[in-house]
């Protein structure tokens, strides 16, 4: 645990302490109030508390050929429950946040010589927390460890330095945190200035950060961990101090914003994206950058210097539902077969390897009143390989939501998707108090 996340822990519980101890000792309404008992009721006013536990099961389905190896060790089945309790603190110029969380698994592997045919897992960490003081009306430093994104892009966030991974698809499973320091400053309604440090790497290549059904691949034909672990993440690549600054810019109908960061030993690096409301139901928008080449990056399969391109439309009908329509280039994308050997020229944490990209995508956020729809198609242009995924959510009263999320790969071997298993089903159940 990083010193950042004890630091928001340990004045989070000592504020929090406070709190229930001025509550317990409150004054009767017919007494003078102690002293400090201003300080009491803000910290009861600014305290709040979330319990969220989600308990899924995984299965999958392997191609003939996998399981005769299943090099990347996929499991048969898994099963897990997670406590994902949510704190947060309002004291007067500091807000206070704090994200602890617990998970049991147990995973059916596909029989492998000399392995057991079942795998337990279970670990408590922080996944995110912050400290924010605002030291104006207009300026906010903040130290955190946190999923930090931004942009309209529903396949990948093109434009972000640090994890262009934005884990839609599939939002029951929680991105991992990395830690940072900011100052946000907002000069005017109009503009934010934003200075940001990602200095350590947080829970980023934490093997028990799950994405089960999402995109994403091994760095390398080594044995991965089971299926619930977003590959993406697992490319082991030494951590590299990032630093950015962001300027973002909102008008009337549509906005903008520009990021031009450096990594440590790595090329400086700009990214862009912007949105459009060409209407009350047509958004149009686009996100990506570009960097200079560097030596290590030349390897066989890359596409020269670094640069990504994802345009995008989205249409919302009158009853409600959205229609989205993606493109996304990446100039590096690796070209090497068979595919296993992308490992080492695949851009970092990318969950995606290949060149080009299209999405569709069909929302609906209030089918039948209490059912929530998302519906995913992603076709591999390069490979004419294909990821089909449904995330369906059914809210059973307002505490306890059902989750079904079935995804089906397809195409030829050796292309991207038919890799991942043949069919996989999510399904889940969540609680929260």
């Amino acid at each position: 645990m990083s010193a950042p996340t004890l630091t928001a822990a340990a004045l989070l519980l000592a504020l929090a302490g406070a709190g229930a101890r001025a509550q317990s000792e409150a004054p009767a309404a017919d007494k003078e109030p102690a002293a400090g008992g201003a300080l009491g009721d803000e910290l009861r006013e600014g305290f709040y508390s979330r319990l969220n536990v989600l308990a899924f099961g995984v299965y999958n389905d392997l191609r003939d050929g996998q399981r005769a190896s299943n090099v990347l060790g996929f499991p048969r089945s898994q099963a897990e429950i997670d406590f994902r309790p949510d704190f947060s603190l309002s004291l007067r110029r500091f807000d206070f946040g704090l994200k602890p969380r617990l998970l049991y698994a147990r995973d059916r592997l596909y029989e492998r010589v000399g392995e057991d045919d079942t795998d337990t897992r279970h670990r408590g960490y922080i996944n995110e927390a912050y400290v924010r003081f605002r030291a104006t009306e207009n300026v906010t430093a903040i130290l955190s460890r946190e999923n930090l994104q931004w942009g309209p892009s529903a396949l990948v966030s093109a434009s972000n330095p640090f994890n262009p991974n934005n884990g839609k698809g599939n939002p029951n499973v929680e991105l991992p945190g990395l830690d940072y320091v900011r100052l946000v400053a907002v000069p005017s309604p109009e503009w934010t200035v934003s200075l940001i440090s990602n200095f350590r790497p947080g829970r980023l290549n934490k093997d028990d950060q799950v994405a089960t059904t999402g995109t994403g691949f091994p760095a390398s034909a080594q044995l991965a961990p089971p299926v619930g672990v977003d590959y993406s993440l697992l490319q082991r690549e030494p951590f590299e101090k990032t630093h950015a600054v962001k300027l973002d810019y909102t008008g009337d109908g549509y906005y903008a914003s520009a990021i031009v960061s450096h990594r440590r030993r790595g090329a400086n690096r700009l990214g862009l994206f912007g949105g459009w409301n060409a209407s009350d139901a047509l958004m149009l928008y686009a996100e990506g950058s570009a960097e200079r080449e560097q030596a290590a990056q030349r390897a066989q399969g890359a596409g020269g210097a670094p640069r990504r391109l994802l345009a995008g439309a989205s249409y919302t009908l009158e009853s409600g539902p959205t229609f989205s329509a993606e493109y996304f280039h990446n100039r590096s994308g690796c070209t090497l077969e068979p595919l296993l050997a992308c490992g080492a020229a695949a851009p970092p944490r990318l969950p995606l390897l290949r060149r080009r990209y299209a999405l569709l995508q069909y929302v609906d956020t209030k089918l039948l009143g209490s059912v929530n729809l998302v519906v995913r198609v992603i076709r591999n242009l390069d490979d004419h390989s294909t990821l089909s995924t449904a995330n369906v959510e059914w809210e059973v009263g307002e505490h306890v939501q059902l989750y079904l999320v079935p995804t089906v790969s397809s195409g030829h071997d050796g292309a991207e998707f038919p890799n991942l298993p043949k069919r996989s089903l999510f399904f889940g159940l969540s609680y929260t108090y």
